[in-house]
């Protein structure tokens, strides 16, 4: 999914901004040569790698100033010259990370490593990428200080801050869920990389075999809002059974530190307790497909509801192959079992749309906030739309997770006509739009990030514009229905 400008430094990785590899030369290299190699091949600045083939630094036009004064030694080694890195930039490290790292060193390049070590190109930090960023910079300094509990949950509420900038600089909503959803999928990497250091300090050694850490449900579709909890798992690479008691204690272990800290820093536990603590949601790889088969050919209402949750699954850490694996198991098998998805279409149809066959708003009173009657739009609006379209995806096999690309396929695919897919979509992205700024008020207001609006409380044209979505979920449903049944009603 292509995201937009303004929130390309969360996004992104860098991977997607490095130049072309410059010259690499050894740091015993005299000075005077590496210039005359870079005024040969057109470069700005050469690659230093210390003895033992690693990069630890950059010679660059800045640093031609601080080596004119020694112009009458050449053998002068270029590793005296150079400004030294701490370390390379990974390929596949998020953009935000590296270019606050970048500035916390006064770096204007960093060199860019593959998994390997081996160099591929910089990291600019040039005129051409600064405007880019806008005044998010900061933002990302603070989102990337995830070094302590202290400094995580710091990180977490730095969200609420930067989603109120990308607002105000007319980001499209679904791309603000996208940030934040990568940047908890940060927050994940980090405390993981941290309970299990401690474990293997402690004597409980190294993951005894390999696993993928996949959150589900909004966090898996990248669509996760200002509140967050968890909804979480490990897939393990399969292992024999005599194995079974010691990584199952070694994985307890360390999904029982992995949740508790997610809760300290701000992405609450699951109250119906879907989390990797959970041996239901802990399985080996062979494991998680018979569970999956179980599910689809003996649908019943506890099944369908558990497949429901856990189909959006998506790996933010570990071995991402094994989630691939069972992503495309999932993808392949789902459509070949119909009743479960009519069961699936049941079950979606019993949750309620917040309007009237009148068109009027479906509005509860909350005790809590003075009885105003107000719109439960996450679940009575986003929910039903975010069903609709994905009961089509699974059973037109389609893998994307993301509610937007999903509709893009089916448009593409023709099971969505081009009017119907345009409406979804303007609906999608105005109550996600009008349910973030009611959270940043919540937040402001000393409350937990919720999902009701009032519609007193909102202008005539956005009242009229969550009504036409709210209509327009209703229309979408409608066709879903007639897909999986005939009747028009």
């Amino acid at each position: 999914m292509t995201y937009c400008k303004q929130t390309c430094l969360f996004t992104t990785r860098v991977g997607d901004f490095i130049s072309p590899l410059p010259p690499v030369v050894d740091m015993d290299s005299p000075g005077q040569a590496v210039v005359e190699q870079m005024r040969q091949e057109g470069a700005v600045r050469s690659l230093v790698r210390g003895p033992d083939g690693h990069l630890i630094g950059v010679f660059s036009a800045s640093d031609l100033l601080r080596w004119t004064p020694c112009q009458g030694e050449p053998a002068l080694p270029v590793g005296q010259l150079m400004t030294p890195i701490a370390r390379p930039a990974a390929v596949d490290l998020p953009l935000f990370r590296a270019v606050t790292l970048m500035r916390q060193q006064s770096l204007e390049a960093l060199p860019v490593v593959d998994a390997q070590g081996r160099p591929l190109g910089v990291l600019v930090l040039s005129s051409l990428l600064e405007p880019l960023l806008g005044g998010q910079l900061s933002l990302a300094a603070t989102i990337a200080q995830d070094q302590t509990p202290a400094d995580l949950h710091r990180a977490r509420q730095a969200q609420f801050e930067l989603a109120a900038v990308l607002l105000e600089q007319h980001a499209p909503p679904p791309d603000i869920l996208a940030v934040l959803s990568r940047l908890n999928d940060e927050i994940y990497r980090c405390i993981l990389a941290q309970a299990m250091a401690e474990m293997a300090a402690q004597g409980w050694g190294q993951p005894p075999v390999p696993f993928a850490v996949v959150v589900t449900g909004s966090g898996g579709r990248c669509e996760s809002l200002l509140g967050p909890d968890q909804d979480n798992g490990f897939i393990l690479q399969d292992y024999p059974d005599a194995l079974c008691e010691s990584v199952n204690d070694y994985f307890y272990e360390l999904a029982a530190r992995m949740t508790q800290r997610l809760d300290a820093v701000g992405i609450r536990l699951c109250s119906g307790y879907m989390m990797a603590t959970n041996p239901s949601w802990r399985k080996r790889l062979s494991e998680w497909q018979a569970q999956l088969l179980g599910w689809l050919r003996k649908p019943s209402l506890a099944s369908t509801t558990l497949l429901a949750i856990w189909v959006d699954f998506r790996c933010v850490s570990g071995d991402y192959r094994l989630a691939e694996v069972l992503r495309d198991f999932a993808t392949n098998h789902i459509p070949q079992h119909y009743g479960f998805l009519r069961e699936l279409e049941l079950l979606q149809r019993e949750h309620d749309v917040a309007v009237t066959p009148l068109r009027t708003f479906k509005c509860e009173r909350l005790p809590d906030q003075g009885g105003r009657r107000k719109v439960d739009i996450k679940r009575k609006g986003l929910l039903p739309l975010m069903e609709g379209v994905r009961i089509l995806a699974l059973r037109d096999g389609i893998g994307a997770l993301e509610t937007m690309v999903r509709l893009t396929a089916l448009q593409e695919r023709g099971t969505l006509k081009a009017e119907l897919a345009d409406a979804v979509q303007d609906a999608y992205i105005f109550m996600t739009g009008l349910l973030l700024r009611q959270q940043l008020q919540d937040h402001s207001a000393g409350r937990h990030p919720g999902a009701y609006v009032a519609p007193e409380a909102l202008s005539r044209r956005d009242r009229q514009r969550l009504n036409e979505s709210l209509r327009t979920v209703i229309r979408l449903r409608g066709m879903v229905h007639m897909e999986f049944t005939g009747e028009l009603f």
